[in-house]
């Protein structure tokens, strides 16, 4: 029976925790549902960075074409290509393209999996898609919920829970932690109203405020991708139907 964690933030699991197993890197608002918008628009490669400065040396040493997006309080800093939006990452801007990626929260849940045997990138888009491949992977678990601003995300777990919820579909049975059954539970109980939850989330009402209502519909979009993002330590590529 695999073993299924999930944990509220990056800062919450140790590494030796990771070792040998699967991670699933979660940021529903918005930098995983943005990651996995980037390679449904033929984005080859994305690069994560955990600071601004290390994001454009990147872009630098990357060279010429080299896309950067991202984000700091929610809005993308004046240099950047583009911003932390999916609905921003289009065929016309992203096919074929290299980009470096730099969030808040998000891209330091998936440098976090670095530390584990497999990394994988999920969102509410590919939630199934990623479940069905951890479950192939066979190994034990760990969803790592971005959080906000190192604390609990509401939108995050439930994120984790979709996960957790497409395993249990499968069949596939499970040692759950307590956060993995309260996050499935949330999901189980929230599903036919993704929306209005994520309008309800403390992020979501920044995002709101902010101006970007119109991406808490986009992230709330359930199973509409098959492509898994697979972090492989330096750089995310996408591992296509």
């Amino acid at each position: 029976m695999l073993k299924l964690t999930v944990v509220s933030t990056p800062k919450t699991v140790q590494d030796q925790e990771l070792w040998g197993k699967t991670a699933i890197a979660v940021d529903v608002l918005r930098a995983t549902s943005t990651i996995v918008a980037a390679f449904e628009a033929g984005c080859s490669e994305c690069y994560p960075a955990n600071t601004l400065e290390e994001a454009r040396a990147m872009r630098r040493t990357l060279g010429e074409g080299t896309l950067l997006g991202g984000e700091r309080h929610g809005l993308p800093p004046d240099d950047f290509d583009l911003g932390n939006s999916p609905r921003e990452y289009t065929k016309a801007r992203l096919n074929g393209r290299l980009l470096v990626f730099v969030t808040t929260n998000g891209t330091l849940a998936i440098r976090r999996t670095g530390r584990s045997r497999h990394g994988l990138v999920a969102s509410l888009a590919n939630a199934r898609a990623v479940a069905l491949e951890a479950m192939r992977l066979r190994r034990d678990i760990v969803v790592i919920c971005a959080g906000t601003q190192d604390r609990f995300s509401l939108e995050d777990t439930i994120g984790a829970g979709a996960i957790v919820d497409s395993l249990l579909k499968q069949g596939q049975k499970l040692a759950l932690t307590d956060l993995a059954t309260a996050a499935s539970d949330l999901f189980t109980q929230h599903a036919n109203k993704l929306p209005e939850l994520l309008r309800r989330s403390v992020h979501g009402q920044t995002l709101i405020r902010l101006g970007f209502e119109a991406d808490l519909a986009r992230c709330a979009q359930l199973n509409v991708s098959e492509v898994v993002p697979v972090y492989y330590g330096t750089s995310i590529r996408p591992q296509l139907p």
